[in-house]
């Protein structure tokens, strides 16, 4: 049998055996391309997805050192700094000869709230995230300061509680934090 279709503006005759023949060969040329086609897009598709996790890994890292940063930054404002200088002077010779400080000097009981609620704060800013990279960054690094603070307010931290029981419970829970890694260090 013989098939007419135009062919470049001119008539052309194939049989079908010509077509069986161009067939089979197109069967075999798909049957050998498919594979390497498959592992081509899969190779490009690897390497989107490489890029991807890449892009995510490098986004997360910025995250983590913006979270960082903004530890940092609020560890050292200004009232933060003047609260945990007067915790760790005067508060401390004030604890050293068992007064209540906190019922006769507003000024000492200001800067002890201001410097509980800051280490309380970042108690629960860590805690919420996990003890991620940047929480035992800064666990290794202000711990002992941490460790210091809580041990001098340890009275004031029970006169508190008694009128609000889990008062301050984020500045205690860091306390703990800095309190093991500096066991374990």
């Amino acid at each position: 049998m013989q098939i007419d279709f135009p062919y470049f503006g001119r008539q052309a005759t194939v049989s079908m055996n010509e077509i069986d023949l161009w067939l089979e060969r197109l069967y075999w040329i798909a049957i050998i391309s498919v594979p390497f086609l498959a592992i081509w897009a899969g190779r490009i598709a690897l390497r989107q997805v490489q890029t991807a996790s890449q892009q995510v890994d490098a986004a997360l890292q910025e995250a983590q050192t913006t979270k960082l940063l903004k530890i940092l930054q609020y560890v050292e404002e200004q009232r933060v700094r003047d609260a945990r200088h007067l915790v760790m002077t005067e508060i401390r010779r004030q604890e050293e000869e068992g007064k209540n400080w906190w019922e006769s000097n507003d000024q000492l009981h200001r800067a002890a709230v201001q410097l509980c609620v800051s280490y309380d704060h970042l108690g629960g800013v860590i805690k919420f995230d996990g003890p991620d990279r940047v929480g035992q960054y800064f666990l290794e690094r202000w711990g002992e300061g941490i460790i210091r603070a809580h041990s001098i307010l340890e009275r004031f931290l029970v006169f508190r509680r008694k009128s609000a029981r889990n008062r301050y419970e984020d500045f205690t829970w860091l306390f703990e934090q800095a309190t093991s890694i500096d066991r374990n260090n």
